[in-house]
């Protein structure tokens, strides 16, 4: 709506802060549109994370289930060896990307204990109760804005908040 408006008085000149490219924005997503943007994608996850709207009106409308190339190819039993999984699970960072982006493989890998074999696997999650008061006043100290460490630390963050612990937390920019 502004920037129609500045742009309808001529405003956006005088922006010189803007990025002028405005963005392409489907309003109404016709059957077309959607298929024409799901064939961007190889996986559900994939065009659900990157295309939201259009995912939840192919889910609204059922056309998710014609879209074949977005449901992952069934490998015949046997086919996820040893050297496969570890293969695959080099394509990913931590252990929840690795789940979701093969969830046969990672299954796999669970079943069999090999995920403790693969240190490139990064686990962010923290064992049960690790949020002690220092550790939690230790993490908040890593970060500027309390909206930054509620981001990076949810857990922590709310445990701080739970606890008022928030308030001793001076170093936090205002």
């Amino acid at each position: 709506m502004a920037y129609d408006k500045a742009q309808k008085q001529g405003w956006l000149d005088e922006m010189t802060w803007l990025d002028l490219r405005k963005p392409v924005i489907i309003k109404k997503w016709t059957c077309e549109a959607v298929f024409a943007e799901s064939r961007k994608y190889t996986s559900k996850i994939e065009f659900k994370t990157n295309a939201s709207p259009a995912y939840a009106k192919a889910c609204h409308e059922g056309w998710i289930n014609e879209m074949s190339w977005l449901i992952p190819k069934l490998r015949p039993n046997g086919y996820w060896t040893r050297e496969r999984v570890f293969e695959e699970s080099r394509r990913y960072q931590r252990r929840s990307d690795f789940a979701i982006g093969n969830a046969s493989a990672y299954q796999i890998a669970r079943q069999n204990n090999w995920l403790k074999e693969m240190p490139w696997l990064n686990s962010t999650r923290k064992p049960n109760c690790y949020w002690t008061r220092e550790h939690v006043f230790e993490e908040s100290r890593k970060h500027k804005t309390r909206t930054q460490f509620a981001r990076a630390a949810d857990a922590a963050y709310r445990l701080a908040r739970k606890n008022g612990w928030l308030s001793e937390m001076t170093w936090f920019n205002a």
